[in-house]
Formats: C-alpha cells, sequence, structure tokens
C-alpha cells in the first residue's frame, strides 16, 4: 500500500511477475493478494484495453480524460496510447487534477515494508527511490506530445502543496510549459492564513479538494474569453513575450 508503488505499476510491471493487486472483503476485514498476469504489462495497458471495449464504435464529439493525483498520470499515458493506436476514442482533453509524482517515500506516505534479502520487514520503513523521476518526465514527454502534436488540451488544477512542493514529492513544473494553469485556493479545508496553505494537519484535504471543485464547476457559466495582451506593451523584464502557455 505504497504511493511509489502503485505509481510503478502505471508504467510497468517491474518485477516481472504480474501487476500485485489486493481484495478486501469488508464483511470478515480479510485483505487477499493477487497477481494480475492476463497479458499486459502496466495499468495503462489494462486502462486502453477498457476503453478500447467500451467505446469501440465511440463517433462522439469529444472524449476528455480526468486524473487525480497520480492518477494524471494513468490519464496521460493511457490517452498516449490510444493516440498512437488510432483509436477513435483518444481523448482531446486531458485534465490532470493534483498530479502527484513522489520523491520521499517515508512513512506519511505508507511506504513502509521493505524487505531484506528474501524476507519481507513489515515495520521496516522504506526509502528506495524507485525509479527516481522515471514517472515525472515520461508524463511530461507524454503531456507535450499530446499538445504539439495532437493538438490535444493540457489542463493542470493545483489545490495544495503536496504537488507544488518539492519537500513533499516532484512538483514536475516543466508540465506548465505547454498546459492551462489553474490553482486553487480550498480555505474551507482548514488552517490559518499565512501558514494555511502549507498546513499539514489538512494536506488530505486540500488534495482531495481539487476533484469536487473541478467537477462542481461545470455547473457554474463559462468565464469570458478575452484577447491576449499584447507583448509590445509588457513591463521591461515582463516574461510574457517568451511565456510558452498556450
Amino acid at each position: 500500500e505504497c504511493v511509489r508503488d502503485a505509481e510503478q505499476k502505471i508504467w510497468f510491471d517491474r518485477h516481472g511477475d504480474g501487476l500485485r493487486w489486493k481484495s478486501f472483503d469488508p464483511r470478515s476485514g480479510v485483505a487477499t493478494y493477487y497477481n494480475y498476469r492476463d497479458g499486459v504489462l502496466s495499468v495503462a495497458d489494462l486502462c486502453v484495453r477498457a476503453v478500447e471495449s467500451a467505446l469501440s464504435r465511440h463517433s462522439g464529439p469529444e472524449v476528455r480524460f480526468v486524473g487525480h493525483s497520480i492518477g494524471s498520470q494513468l490519464a496521460t499515458r493511457c490517452a498516449a496510447l490510444l493516440h498512437h493506436r488510432g483509436h477513435q476514442a483518444a481523448p482531446m482533453r486531458l485534465a490532470m487534477l493534483e498530479p502527484y509524482f513522489t520523491k520521499h517515500h517515508l512513512w506519511l506516505f505508507r511506504c513502509v515494508g521493505d524487505s531484506i534479502g528474501s524476507k519481507p520487514l513489515a515495520d521496516e520503513i522504506s526509502t528506495d527511490a524507485g525509479v527516481e523521476d522515471y514517472a515525472a518526465v515520461a508524463t511530461r514527454d507524454y503531456a507535450r506530445h499530446l499538445w504539439e502534436v495532437k493538438g490535444v488540451v493540457v489542463e493542470i488544477y493545483k489545490s495544495s502543496v503536496l504537488t507544488e512542493m518539492s519537500q513533499f514529492g516532484d512538483p514536475n513544473a516543466g508540465l506548465q510549459q505547454f498546459s492551462t494553469y489553474v490553482e486553487y485556493q480550498p480555505h474551507w479545508c482548514g488552517g490559518v492564513l499565512p501558514l494555511g496553505d502549507v498546513d499539514v494537519a489538512h494536506l488530505s484535504c486540500r488534495h482531495d479538494a481539487a476533484f469536487p471543485v473541478y467537477f462542481l464547476s461545470f455547473a457554474q457559466p463559462s468565464r469570458p474569453l478575452v484577447a491576449a495582451p499584447l507583448s509590445q506593451g509588457a513591463a521591461p523584464g515582463s516574461a510574457l513575450a517568451a511565456c510558452p502557455t498556450p
């Protein structure tokens, strides 16, 4: 039950023995682990298989993928694979809500149960770097390709320091260079400003807030479009002229 391990499954079967998953019976409270070995190499491959099965005859105007936390990685890679296969349901919009990329793997992120040799140690803390920044770099490259080559509109929504500060994970700031970036301020989660924005006690609420705020915004009127400002009128030193954000 480690964010890092779940993240890796999005991209590949690291040990080549199938994708490990947990079944939990709420009545008995018994958890059972299984290895999924049905000819797939990653959770992203399962996503592609599911979309192709469910939308094999899709003819609608648009498909949009939305991913939250590490699910943003899954949405991005699944979208890229569908475009590579030329599937009619390949999305033309991609929204990442609080896209999270692991960096530290201490108890805060439930990465316990490392092993020494062949014996698992349930009470050990794992600081294994895993695949380091592979997921962050790969997601960034896929998203850039989707925008520049396939014309997929990429949107990023952040609402907590979990995805904004390097102390908690990899902010992957490069994603903002070719996406529309929105920052939510869910002050209703608690915390007293100016320390409220870094209040770890309410971190979970702030991280989860992007999900309901994004979908509830569908009921609100669209924001008015304004003409892009002229770079000639920018103040000295302004980044307006060189800003790559579409």
